[in-house]
């Protein structure tokens, strides 16, 4: 468990004019976490405005943007970043202007057709159902003393129509009707046909028949068709043509609009700036002399304080200075798991960072629950592939949760419990389970027997037959990881309020916490083992139960009545860690099911060519379903375990991440004066 990286406060004051060279400087240093600029009405100080580049940038890189969307150009890395000098002629030669041209000329000739396109198959499909009457458009319009009515129908309207003086056409096939009558019978003739489930078309305009019209609507689509697909291939065209400037451009243009905007963010007055800034405490006197270096030293550069991990001490400056960012340094793989913890929140700058923790437990949680050798090697090849081909940061990190957790579960798999793909390599105890390794070859050679090397190395612990003894494992697991929380927990309190409040918020729980261990194994002895509750037994249950009760009254100082609430909760939590059986023996249970289908049922009961392959296939099935388990029930029971109960022992969260103002290219090449 790290903490973050200490922080120290630097001030930098300088003339006006020399702030575009400063912030330069230290985007190309990248170690400065900018501290945003408040207009709190400080005499003589006020927000800065954006460098005089800042407003033509932010265009263009709204129109790159624009132009992206519409040509489904999606946020990737290319395969060779481009010379960042060679973009920046581009951009200067008014190519973002150019290409803009260009594409917008196709999206318009695409639009327009796309239009026309549904204004047409509007059209044809109200003319469809007209097709079935012997009528030509120039009959449904033109009198002036009847009134045409034309639309579909559920049912033959004739009979409702009686005794209204009409005249019907009617079409099975389309269920079509035009109806002719007075001008003044109009709505008693709607009135009669909406009983036969009426909707009126609207005729549109036009000479000769429905049909005819439909034809020559179809050659117009035809033709509209070919231009909408010419011009979505002539973007297609274009973006393969322009995708390395598109990407380069748009990093180029951001970082161009990034800095350009800084002093947005700054404190300026009429002749001079000033910047407060978070640099890591370990490169505070480094950064200091670089920044000196570049200004010839002429700027004022200040070290004003280096934060504690005390939360009054951050009070004490004010709102805008109170909370340092978190930089944490986890190291490559611990990094990763850093996602997961910030899925919930980022750690404060006073609280332990739990990335590491997670990125130890979880995979040997995971591990744990799926404890099979066949499975384990596909999570280890699966994540070790993705882990060193993903970019996007949530494959990234789950691809290396697969990784270790397929190597915790290739650990216990062979050495605890000697199962793979479900079946033990032998069984050495006695259980009505008798589907092994040993025996399936034993079928094909006989008299084979599982090597002595191969059964040295594994405990070959039943997971249905010693199921008392793993959740006992489990609990006692449990059991460990909440006491690590509580612990990390009251190093948190001490750092940030002092050791009498970390004795009171969390020392008390380490004391229920291990109350009620030494109150629940005797009991469990008694109640489960038949064991005499006396001796040492007695003495266990009698200082359990003080622990308990001086722990509760501990809390009860600080926390009130939910204290006393709590202490069931935390014999709940260890209980919780029984999850970690019960996935395993449901997955256990799933594969040992498909194996006794696939082997016994249809490989020896029906036998032949039938058996052998129905039996393959209902094997491979079984032991994909099985292994997608592993993934969802193994793999979120296990984070879960980390994020209701351990996480909640210590962790806050609610920290701001470090983010130094640094250039940040991956699509493209540093031009050589932003190379240290």
């Amino acid at each position: 468990m790290l903490l973050p990286e200490s922080m120290s406060r630097v001030l930098i004051v300088g003339n006006r004019a020399r702030i575009e060279s400063t912030i330069d400087a230290l985007y190309e240093l990248g170690k400065a976490h900018l501290i945003d600029y408040i207009d709190d009405g400080d005499p003589g100080f006020s927000i800065g405005k954006s460098l005089p580049n800042a407003p033509l940038a932010s265009d263009r890189l709204v129109r790159l943007r624009a132009m992206g969307k519409e040509l489904a150009v999606e946020e990737a890395r290319l395969p060779e970043p481009v010379s960042a000098e060679e973009v920046r002629r581009a951009i200067d030669a008014n190519e973002v202007e150019q290409l803009e041209k260009r594409v917008w000329s196709i999206v318009d000739a695409r639009n327009d057709a796309a239009q026309r396109i549904s204004e047409l198959e509007s059209l044809k499909s109200s003319l469809q159902p007209l097709t079935g009457l012997p009528l030509s458009l120039e009959e449904y319009r033109g009198y002036e003393s009847l009134t045409v009515l034309a639309g579909t129908v559920r049912s033959d309207p004739s009979e409702h129509l009686e005794g209204l003086d009409h005249e019907l056409f009617h079409s099975d096939e389309t269920n079509a009707v035009a109806v002719f009558v007075p001008r003044g019978a109009k709505d008693e003739a709607l009135q009669a046909l909406s009983k036969a489930g009426f909707q009126e078309i609207q005729v549109p305009s036009g000479e000769g028949t429905p049909a005819e019209m439909i034809e020559d609507i179809d050659s117009q689509l035809s033709e509209l068709y070919a231009k909408r697909d010419e011009a979505d291939e002539a973007l297609q065209e274009l973006k393969e043509e322009k995708l390395s400037f598109l990407l380069a451009s748009e990093e180029e243009l951001s970082i161009e609009n990034d800095m350009a905007s800084t002093p947005l963010r700054v404190a300026t007055s009429d002749h001079s700036f000033a910047m407060d800034l978070w640099v890591p405490t370990a490169e505070v006197e480094e950064f200091r002399e670089q920044m000196l270096e570049k200004s010839d030293e002429l700027l004022h550069i200040d070290v004003l304080e280096t934060r504690g991990r005390d939360l009054h001490e951050g009070e004490e400056h004010g709102e805008r200075f109170a909370m340092p960012p978190s930089k944490s340094s986890n190291g490559p793989v611990g990094k990763s798991y850093e996602f997961f913890v910030n899925l919930v929140s980022t750690p404060r700058y006073q609280e332990s960072d739990p990335s590491i923790m997670i990125a130890f437990t979880w995979p040997l949680f995971f591990g744990l629950m799926v404890g099979d050798i066949g499975y384990a090697l596909i999570f280890i090849v699966l994540g070790w592939v993705l882990m060193n081909k993903a970019k996007a940061p949530a494959l990234k990190a789950l691809s290396t949760q697969a990784f270790f957790g397929g190597i915790w579960a290739f650990i216990f798999g062979m050495f605890l419990f000697g199962e793979l793909l479900g079946m033990h390599f032998a069984t050495d105890y006695t259980s009505d389970i008798t589907t092994t390794w040993e025996g399936i070859i034993a079928y094909f050679v006989a008299g084979f027997t599982m090597p002595d090397t191969i059964m040295s190395l594994t405990i070959n612990m039943g997971k249905f037959s010693d199921v008392t003894t793993f959740l006992k494992l489990a609990v006692y697991l449990g059991i460990g990881h909440l006491f690590f929380a509580f612990l990390i927990g009251f190093l948190n309190v001490k750092r940030q309020h002092g050791a009498a409040m970390a004795v009171y918020e969390k020392a008390s729980f380490l004391m229920v916490l291990t109350g009620l261990v030494l109150v629940a194994y005797p009991l469990t002895e008694y109640l489960l083992a038949d064991a005499a509750l006396e001796g040492v037994l007695t003495a266990m249950v009698a200082v359990g139960a003080l622990l308990v009760v001086v722990g509760g009254a501990l809390a009860f100082r600080v926390e009130g009545i939910a204290a006393i609430l709590e202490i069931p909760a935390v014999f709940g939590n260890i209980m919780s860690y029984t999850r970690l059986t019960a996935v395993a023996l449901s997955k256990a249970g799933i594969a040992l099911a498909f194996n006794h289908m696939a082997i016994f049922l249809l490989y020896l009961g029906v036998g032949g060519i039938v058996g052998l392959g129905v039996g393959f296939i209902v094997f491979m099935i079984g032991h994909i379903l099985v292994f997608m388990l592993c993934i969802l029930s193994a793999g979120l029971q296990g984070i879960r375990l980390h994020y209701v109960e351990m996480m909640s022992k210590f962790f806050v969260g609610g920290g701001t991440p470090y983010r130094p103002m640094a250039v940040n290219r991956f699509n493209t090449k540093a031009m050589e004066k932003e190379v240290n």
